[in-house]
């Protein structure tokens, strides 16, 4: 089975059709995103307040101008 990415079935519990399929993750693809996710943060943690403030307010931005298109998700 190389190439191919198991996945999951979505289920909608009220019809029991499937709505969706995500890609299964494995032990060693969680363990490498764990260590990312820790490089990530001490970066994150090293950068002064109000850097960390104005990144989160263009966040902020890009989500609110989105809202339509990410709520049709």
């Amino acid at each position: 089975m190389s190439g191919q990415v198991e996945t999951l079935s979505c289920i909608n519990p009220a019809t029991i059709e499937q709505f969706d399929e995500v890609p299964i993750t494995s032990e060693s693809q969680i363990f490498a995103a764990r260590r990312e996710m820790g490089a990530a943060a001490h970066i994150w943690a090293a950068k002064p307040i109000k850097e960390r403030v104005r990144i989160l307010r263009q966040l902020q931005e890009v989500i609110i101008d989105s809202v339509d298109e990410i709520s049709e998700l």
